[in-house]
């Protein structure tokens, strides 16, 4: 059974993505079926991306 809840491995991987991450008590569940945080959203990953873009920008502009 290829879903939600396979036991085996995942059957996609999404490279470069951040997942939601721990709950208010600092605790991670990592199970497909908890999507509070598991979930990969625009919102969590634009902030980084944009970021991380930033960040190689500054270095870039300050190696030449």
């Amino acid at each position: 059974m290829i879903g939600l809840f396979n036991r085996g491995p995942n059957p996609h991987l999404l490279v470069g993505a951040l997942v939601n991450g721990p709950n208010k008590n600092d605790k991670f569940e990592d199970n497909r079926s908890n999507s509070r945080s598991n979930q990969v959203s625009i919102e969590g990953n634009a902030g980084f991306q944009s970021t991380v873009a930033g960040l190689l920008h500054h270095q870039m502009k300050n190696s030449m």
